[in-house]
């Protein structure tokens, strides 16, 4: 029989031969929205690899766990043979369709309304809605059905500005579909990050400020500090903008506020719930 320094030991030894799988998946706190995520995530690294053994799999799992989730199998002894009790004990709990498409639905209802344009309020809006169209989807609810009713409570958090110019875009039917209200918001928040790279730009001209480490005393050509992460020219990174990165989303895209001649392209990459 192992004594209890031996068994310290051994447990000490399988911690030090894990692989940081954490760095791949967020840890899970308990949170129902969270669920679906973290669940695919952890069956696809570590529940279902053959190469991982059962022991392992338990110290991988409880190290991905806080707060309710890590006290719901704190109490449960680490081993081979409980590792599918503590896993099954977590689905028992948060695998609930019923509160979980719950969630899902609160999310479009407490999103807040937008109080002015920004291109962060308005892909944070837009991404909040869309993992949750993906999640129910996965839940096996019909959203492929559910355009007017998204488009409708979308729209109503919109900033009174952005909510004109979703009134005046150019649908390509009689109603809207996700389709346009993907590249409206796409061809809007592209517009958005550029003026905000200008007003930035301009901000650090007139605070006399280096555009490559923003810090003043010298300029650009003259800083000793690395250039850009994505092109290598001497401006931060932050203040990189690329127009070759994306193509305008379809041939009708809008141009709102004032700047009609503006590029439309970013990092940004919205993905409708349906992918027509």
């Amino acid at each position: 029989m192992d004594t209890l320094p031996r068994l310290r030991f051994k447990r000490g030894n399988i911690k030090s031969q894990l692989t940081p799988l954490q760095t791949y998946y967020q840890a899970f706190n308990g949170c129902y929205d969270r669920w679906l995520e973290f669940r695919d995530s952890f069956v696809a690294l570590v529940d279902s690899n053959d190469s991982i053994s059962e022991i392992q799999k338990f110290y991988y799992l409880r190290s991905s766990l806080e707060a309710e989730a890590a006290h719901l199998v704190a109490s449960i002894e680490v081993s081979a043979s409980n590792y599918a009790i503590a896993w099954g004990l977590l689905k028992d709990r948060f695998e609930n369709k019923k509160l979980l498409v719950h969630n899902y639905v609160k999310t479009f209802f407490d999103a807040p309304v937008m109080a002015r344009e920004s291109h962060f309020e308005l892909r944070k809006l837009y991404d909040t809605f869309t993992k949750s169209l993906r999640s129910l989807k996965t839940l096996g609810q019909p959203t492929d059905n559910w355009d007017t009713l998204i488009i409708h409570m979308l729209t109503s958090k919109f900033d009174n500005v952005t909510r004109r110019d979703w009134e005046s875009y150019k649908l390509q039917d009689e109603l809207p579909t996700m389709q346009d209200i993907n590249a409206f918001l796409k061809n809007k928040c592209d517009i958005l990050k550029k003026l905000e790279l200008n007003k930035s730009e301009k901000c650090n001209k007139q605070r006399k400020l280096c555009h490559n480490c923003l810090h003043p005393g010298h300029a650009a050509h003259q800083c000793k500090r690395s250039g850009c992460g994505k092109c290598k020219r001497k401006h931060n990174s932050v203040l990189h903008y690329d127009t070759r990165e994306h193509n305008p989303p379809n041939e009708h895209a809008a141009t709102t506020t004032n700047v009609q001649s503006a590029e439309a392209s970013t990092s940004v990459a919205f993905v409708g719930h349906n992918d027509k």
